[in-house]
């Protein structure tokens, strides 16, 4: 748990972890055998060390967060349609066999 003096921050902190997730940054800090964590210090580590790089390249960051959003947004899009389309297909094959 962590507390952001803005919105701004916490979205941009957000967007940093989600980043750090699906780049499979945190799979090398994982650990247990069944379910699998990340010690607190270790992802302290990796969000800080990120906060530093992203502010070090403000600009890029900012360009990239613009980006993210946008292919995330169309992911979830595209993930709506794909069960849209599984659902029709299967409605079309209940007709087909009744």
């Amino acid at each position: 748990m962590c507390e952001c003096s803005n919105e701004e921050d916490k979205e941009a902190l957000y967007w940093i972890c989600f980043a750090l997730w699906q780049s499979y940054q945190f799979r090398q800090h994982l650990i247990g055998s069944v379910i699998l964590y990340i010690r607190k210090k270790e992802m302290f580590n990796l969000v800080r060390d990120s906060l530093v790089k992203c502010q070090t390249k403000l600009e890029l960051f900012q360009k990239s967060l613009i980006l993210m959003k946008t292919v995330n947004e169309k992911d979830h899009h595209f993930q709506y349609l794909s069960a849209t389309l599984k659902k029709i297909k299967r409605e079309v094959a209940r007709d087909l066999v009744r």
